[in-house]
């Protein structure tokens, strides 16, 4: 069993949920307790590297996740999973955008604003994986470096670069199962 410390989650009110190829689910809390994140469905999509599902509770007492969806995907990390910013009151995730070609490697970042009902992204390739961010104020953050070995030898290309997200187009978590078609339209593809 899982701690979620005193948050109430049950596996039964999570969209088609699935156990993933790990043994275990996990579940985090923000720093200021104001959301708990289960992850679950975790399963290695290529060599060493893991993807997940996310449920995103913004109530302690409520079974029912705020975000959830059974066809987003995220990549996942223990140290790495999601950057919270408070100030901004938004997750950021890194989605696994393959389409139909999964060597197109782009994973761009979700950006998830629970009790603003709303998601966005900023569109990224594959080395996003070895970056986060800084908040720098509200709806203002820059790209960091993510401090782990994996990220020795990864161009520092976008570090540093400032992001007004504020800025950015934003969608209703209505349509968050519709995640994946939404960014390629959003791009282009």
């Amino acid at each position: 069993m899982i701690d979620t410390l005193s948050w109430n989650i049950s596996t039964n009110a999570i969209q088609n949920y699935t156990k993933g190829d790990w043994d275990d689910d996990c579940f985090f809390e923000t720093i200021d307790a104001k959301y708990g994140i289960y992850i679950y469905a975790i399963s290695e999509w290529r060599m060493g590297a893991y993807a997940a599902q996310i449920a995103i509770y913004s109530n302690k007492v409520n079974v029912i996740p705020a975000v959830n969806s059974s066809t987003v995907w995220v990549y996942f990390s223990m140290a790495t999973t999601f950057s919270y910013l408070p100030l901004s009151d938004c997750l950021i995730f890194k989605m696994l955008a393959f389409k139909d070609n999964p060597t197109q490697k782009t994973i761009p970042y979700l950006l998830i604003k629970p009790l603003e009902n709303s998601f966005a992204f900023i569109p990224y390739d594959f080395n996003s994986i070895y970056h986060g961010f800084n908040e720098v104020k509200k709806d203002t953050i820059s790209l960091n470096k993510s401090n782990t070995s994996q990220s020795d030898g990864i161009p520092n290309l976008h570090v540093n670069e400032v992001f007004d997200i504020a800025g950015i187009e934003w969608f209703n978590l209505e349509n968050f199962d519709n995640a994946l078609s939404i960014y390629h339209r959003l791009i282009g593809r």
